[in-house]
């Protein structure tokens, strides 16, 4: 009878290469993320000697959104939308508008957008012939304080209806 002969065992040299191996580039990295090998940093020489004041007023605004929206269809024609002028609040300097138009399952829809001025009280959009569902008309109230370069906007006044086509629409 023989007898198998036992497996060599690996040399211990080999594992603890490859220990020594990982823990060095371990320690590697973290030094690389604490910043240790990247030197120190350094101060700057930027600072303010001159400070200025100002002086002035502010008043605080809330630009007001236009109230009592009214859809008017026609037998033929385009769709009308019509509001009153909001009262309080900053003065208007404009309107922003826009119309979302549905379309067959959604694969067309359109949104057409302008802007109107101060004065402004209505708008007729043309409705596409291929409109189908639920559209939106959304109307802000606009206001650009003197020498300013934005705008401040209300809160939409949204209105909707609903086009079977260009020719059958509801309010």
């Amino acid at each position: 009878m023989t007898r198998p002969t036992p497996r060599r065992a690996r040399p211990r040299t080999t594992w603890t290469r490859r220990a020594r191996l990982a823990v060095a580039v371990c320690a590697a990295a973290v030094l690389l993320g604490t910043g240790a090998l990247a030197g120190a940093t350094r101060t700057t020489d930027a600072y303010w000697v001159n400070p200025e004041y100002a002086s002035g007023t502010v008043t605080a605004g809330r630009v007001l959104p236009a109230t009592n929206p009214t859809c008017i269809k026609p037998l033929l024609g385009n769709l009308t939308f019509e509001w009153s002028h909001p009262s309080g609040g900053l003065t208007r300097t404009g309107y922003r508008w826009e119309v979302r138009q549905p379309s067959l399952l959604g694969l067309l829809e359109t949104t057409a957008s302008g802007t109107l001025g101060a004065n402004a009280t209505s708008i007729s959009p043309s409705v596409n012939l291929t409109a189908l569902g639920q559209g939106e008309f959304r109307l802000y109230a606009v206001h650009r304080a003197p020498g300013a370069s934005v705008d401040w906007e209300s809160v939409a006044l949204v209105d909707t209806f609903v086009a079977v086509s260009a020719l059958v629409v509801t309010c």
